[in-house]
């Protein structure tokens, strides 16, 4: 019969030691923005592989009808744990768009937002990985044993959306900063790592503003990259990246404005050659894409809250309730600066348990559905309550107190304070009724020459 499958070692290349596949990230947040650029640029980054090893540029068709190549930088920010540990890690993929020689004649040729939304099921074309700066040693490590990545140890900065902002919703704005790593590379690779930031490598400023995305099922990506066989030559290997989500798009020429990025280049030599591949692939240019995906918490706690009621202060409590009871806004019955001064006369007049039980009456009807009905209910129809009530509107119109029913005196009580008078000067000067009626108290507050030719407001 014929044979149809080829032995596992063949196409599979051993894993390194202490290293076991998949790698299952706890948590992942990616930010993607493309390029077009010109394709024999893009030939000139791509390795010597051996003959049916290599990669070819792919084309993709962009909105002036012209095929161009693709290039993007993917900021990373991810999770990772194991029995013994949790670490987090950092990292950007410099990647080239490809596809594998031996697959040439199987691949589509299709327009880049095709290429994008997840148009492409053949999974041929996929990122070759021209540089990818890490902060993480073990990352970098498993990267290149792995897949062949040409990974580097670097330093990072960012500030990008999230929902443990500030500011809150979180904006859709990015930023992130790579750097040179000046500390000796661990020994073994995997030994703990202490950074040292040197220069800048670049920097990348994107502002996705109110562009609205568009969906897109892309994965699972395919990136490429190569390793060594037994011979001591290399192979072209590539792997799958499953996401567990949608990705969401953005196309600039969609937005009105556009949004638009900013790479800002360093000056210091980079060892790397990122800087000098940035300067010739991406340049000054504005991408014409972008991507991100943000992979869904796993949980979320809330914030905690008081068992029991937290009462108001008695002030704003009273103050709550006079506005329902004169129909003045809160604010201007503050502004009399007779608030705590009318408090203080009920306290003294009526006691503390009746003014406390009116104020307890008072925040609970306002919170009712009919806030009107409520306090006629619970308080202007209660016996002690009721008349405490009406004496506080008096008080509040007219700067006086009128004495109690003597029902109402003879079951809570008789209090020296309980007669007919004006509480203060002060009173009588912010009284309600001046205001309502559109006039001034009589002898106090004159109003300016000429005004008494114009009618009050009654």
């Amino acid at each position: 019969m014929p044979q149809g499958q080829t032995p596992y070692n063949r196409l599979f290349p051993p894993l390194p030691q202490d290293i076991q596949e998949p790698w299952w990230y706890a948590s992942l947040q990616s930010f993607w923005l493309y390029w077009r650029v010109d394709p024999k640029l893009l030939q000139q980054k791509l390795p010597p592989l051996p003959e049916g090893e290599g990669v070819e540029v792919a084309l993709f068709e962009f909105d002036d009808g012209e095929r161009g190549g693709l290039v993007s930088l993917d900021l990373q920010r991810y999770t990772g744990a194991g029995p013994t540990y949790q670490e987090t890690t950092e990292e950007v993929e410099f990647n080239i768009y490809v596809y594998p020689q031996a697959r040439a004649g199987e691949v589509p040729l299709m327009s880049f937002r095709d290429f994008l939304r997840g148009g492409e099921q053949t999974k041929t074309i996929g990122g070759w990985r021209l540089h990818v700066p890490c902060d993480d040693a073990v990352a970098v490590a498993a990267g290149k044993g792995l897949y062949g990545e040409p990974k580097y140890l670097a330093v990072f900065d960012y500030n990008v959306p999230s929902l443990n902002g500030p500011p809150y919703p979180p904006l859709r704005s990015w930023t992130y900063s790579v750097y040179q790593d000046l500390a000796p590379p661990p020994d073994p690779p995997t030994a703990p790592h202490t950074a040292n930031q040197g220069p800048l490598i670049f920097k990348v400023e994107c502002d996705l503003g109110g562009a609205l995305p568009v969906p897109a099922s892309p994965s699972p990506l395919i990136e490429y990259g190569s390793l060594p066989d037994t011979a001591g030559g290399q192979r072209l290997v590539a792997n799958f990246w499953d996401f567990y989500g949608p990705f969401e798009t953005y196309f600039p020429a969609d937005a009105s404005p556009p949004w638009t990025a900013e790479v800002t280049l360093g000056t210091d030599p980079d060892p790397s050659g990122t800087l000098d591949d940035l300067k010739l692939l991406i340049g000054s240019a504005q991408p014409v894409a972008a991507q991100v995906y943000a992979s869904p918490p796993a949980s979320a706690e809330s914030r905690g809250w008081f068992v029991t009621q937290t009462k108001a202060a008695p002030a704003e409590s009273f103050a709550e309730l006079s506005a329902a009871l004169t129909g003045f806004r809160r604010a201007e019955l503050w502004g009399t600066g007779q608030v705590e001064s009318y408090l203080t006369e009920l306290l003294n007049t009526v006691g503390e348990p009746i003014t406390a039980r009116l104020l307890d009456a008072g925040d609970t009807a306002l919170c009712a559905i009919d806030p009107a009905a409520a306090i006629q209910a619970l308080i202007l129809n209660d016996p002690d309550l009721g008349p405490v009530a009406r004496n506080t509107i008096v008080m509040w119109y007219l700067g006086q107190w009128d004495p109690l029913p003597g029902a109402w005196r003879a079951k809570n009580g008789a209090s020296p304070l309980d007669t007919s008078r004006v509480i203060s000067a002060e009173a009588y000067r912010a009284g309600l009724a001046w205001t309502a009626a559109g006039t001034h108290p009589k002898g106090a507050n004159p109003p300016g020459y000429g005004s008494w030719a114009t009618a009050p407001r009654v």
